[in-house]
């Protein structure tokens, strides 16, 4: 179970909750889902399968609610939309510092 990343939610959406109002909240919470789909319907769409429309119509359509609520907070709810880009940032570049530490160590670059 990913149990620091559970506990980063937890503390996230307590801190939303205790600071801001419950649209905020929903709004944090939908953007959160929203990147989950797109991310999921991405990876699908690339995979050899029979449907593969079907993956990228949900990331196409999902891309588009993405970006609409990412310009309507970017109007409203500046901060919140900060905290999460800065958390899906922190994520990516914990998971590929992760995986360079397994790799090996240093990488050399030919020379």
């Amino acid at each position: 179970m990913p149990d620091r990343a559970v506990v980063l939610l937890g503390i996230g959406g307590a801190t939303l909750a205790a600071i801001g109002t419950l649209s905020t909240l929903v709004e944090a919470a939908s953007l959160a889902f929203l990147f989950t789909f797109v991310t999921v319907n991405g990876v699908a769409a690339f995979e050899e399968t029979p449907h593969r429309w079907v993956a990228w119509t949900g990331l196409v359509l999902g891309n588009a609610a993405l970006i609409s609520l990412m310009i309507r907070m970017a109007l409203t709810n500046v901060p919140p939309l900060i905290a999460i880009c800065a958390v899906a940032v922190l994520a990516v570049a914990g998971r590929f510092a992760r995986r360079y530490a397994t790799a090996g160590g240093s990488r050399r670059s030919p020379s």
